[in-house]
């Protein structure tokens, strides 16, 4: 473990390296969210220039949230809401809430052999609670396996108040360059694609194809409904046929559990990122809205919610069924 300087002042760090080309970074004073994640040294996310920012700068007025976002492999949004910030009565709700901005506690990590594998693994507990209102936690397992190209994010959600609660979670997953570059392609099995707005609509044709940065791209967020396979798990991927003979980042996690994926679209110069999003609230457009729609989940006291995601790196074409040479040229 280490920590950082600048904004990251006392932030710690724990960096784990599977010895076959995959290494990521955990952070336990943020949520134990992932900010870096590489493969054979290529990086396989988008890193925001803000960097790796301490919870004591969190700004959670407006839009301030956009000031502490990392991106990275993950980002936890919630516990209570996401998307954009807004008010219900007396309560304030913050830009993507507040949980991705909060250290973890009990803290814990090492190495375990199951049968012939040694499993590497980190835990901690996150809480999001306040006198007179919300006791919300958290809990977060990170597993991989020496030799692995594979980790697994195990989180459960639970409600220890004595009052029912909304519950809104999005796991904001973020490829980017080089992965992310033209012609990049992310390869989904939808059932229903739903452009949020008008902006979102010019670009539903191409919702799943990526050009090189655009100079004045406006953002456009889509929400996925995916086809879940016989074990009931949806997969999301972005592959680049082109990088290192074939190279795809890919997501799996329980239709059951996140019933929805957000894809965020945004290719423009200086912030060029995919957003991969499972969740489990269809409305993206913030916890008030929700509300409006009857969409808002609900956890009743001692109630609890389990969200498995499974990260896999890809290698090789063959490892989606991708182009051959002469179709990537």
């Amino acid at each position: 473990m280490r920590a950082l300087r600048g904004l990251a002042m006392g932030v710690r760090a724990l960096r784990v390296t599977t010895g076959a080309g995959l290494i990521f970074t955990v952070l336990p004073d943020r949520c134990l969210d992932i900010p870096h994640i590489s493969f054979n040294g290529r990086s396989l996310c988008w890193y925001s220039r803000n960097g790796i920012v301490g919870p004591q700068f969190y700004e959670p007025e407006r839009n301030g949230f956009l000031r502490s976002f990392v991106g990275g492999l993950i980002t936890t949004c919630g516990l209570r809401n996401f998307g954009p910030p807004c008010q219900i009565g007396d309560d304030n709700f913050t830009m993507h809430g507040r949980v991705g901005n909060l250290p973890a506690e009990d803290v814990t990590w090492g190495a375990t052999w199951q049968d012939e594998e040694c499993l590497f693994w980190i835990e901690g507990t996150v809480r999001e609670s306040r006198v007179f209102g919300e006791d919300m936690t958290l809990r977060r397992r990170i597993e991989t396996q020496l030799g692995g190209t594979c980790l697994r994010i195990e989180n459960v959600v639970r409600n220890e108040g004595w009052r029912e609660e909304g519950h809104m979670i999005l796991f904001h997953m973020n490829p980017g360059f080089p992965l992310l570059d033209d012609g990049a392609r992310l390869l989904v099995d939808p059932l229903e694609v739903h452009p949020r707005d008008d902006e979102a609509r010019k670009g539903l044709e191409v919702y799943d194809r990526f050009v090189a940065p655009q100079q004045g791209f406006s953002e456009q967020v889509f929400v996925l409904d995916l086809r879940p396979d016989e074990n009931g798990y949806t997969t999301a991927a972005c592959v680049n046929d082109r990088l290192d003979g074939g190279l795809g980042l890919r997501l799996r996690f329980r239709k059951d559990q996140l019933p929805w994926m957000g894809e965020w679209r945004q290719l423009g110069q200086g912030t060029y990122v995919l957003g991969l999003e499972p969740t489990n609230c269809r409305t993206m457009e913030g916890r008030a809205e929700a509300v409006k729609r009857g969409t808002l989940p609900m956890l009743q006291p001692g109630e609890e919610r389990r969200y498995d995601i499974a990260v896999d790196v890809l290698s090789g074409r063959s490892a989606w069924g991708g182009k051959n040479e002469s179709e990537a040229a």
